[in-house]
């Protein structure tokens, strides 16, 4: 009876020694698994970050395009209202790029 009994008793610790290697085995490899997510949500993240300073970029570009726009229209306006504006007595002639370039320097 003591043979047998010895004898289950190898076999549970062979069972659980075999067991503990399978457990061993699995948690390496979740374990590996988790490592691996880790690094792929670093890299997600730092893209997501690349990302949100080229969206913020291409907006300023948008906006100052936008604007752009509107104060090219607003001189255009303003040129075509002022070019039929008679000119008020005592007001200086306005100048343009165009005539100061156009303009000769006084003698002095």
């Amino acid at each position: 009876m003591a043979l047998a009994d010895f004898w289950r008793l190898l076999r549970t610790v062979d069972q659980l020694l075999k067991s503990e290697a399978e457990n061993s085995q699995t948690f390496t490899e979740i374990q590996n698994k988790l490592t691996e997510l880790e690094r792929r949500i670093a890299r997600l993240e730092s893209r997501e970050d690349i990302m949100a300073v080229e969206a913020r970029s291409a907006a300023r570009t948008g906006a100052s395009d936008a604007m752009q726009g509107v104060i090219l229209q607003i001189g255009e306006r303003l040129g075509a209202l002022e070019s039929h504006q008679p000119q008020l007595p005592g007001q200086a002639p306005m100048t343009t790029t165009a005539t100061r370039k156009r303009a000769k320097p006084k003698p002095e």
